[in-house]
């Protein structure tokens, strides 16, 4: 399965479903703490995409939902 890492840098984060595709998902929230638990989140749905789906689907519904 490919890795998924998430960089914070303020409002916005990015997550790599691998290193040649970045998935950006931009976020925007008041405290850190609702940042860290999204991005907890975020992580988790994108792992089980990647787990049923082929990648280039998984980034399809990523970006459509």
């Amino acid at each position: 399965m490919a890795s998924i890492k998430i960089k914070m840098r303020k409002a916005s984060s990015k997550v790599y479903a691998d290193d040649s595709q970045p998935v950006v998902i931009r976020v925007i929230h008041k405290t850190i703490v609702k940042r860290k638990t999204i991005l907890k989140t975020t992580a988790g749905y994108i792992k089980s995409l990647l787990k049923s789906k082929s990648l280039d689907q998984a980034t399809r519904d990523i970006l459509t939902d």
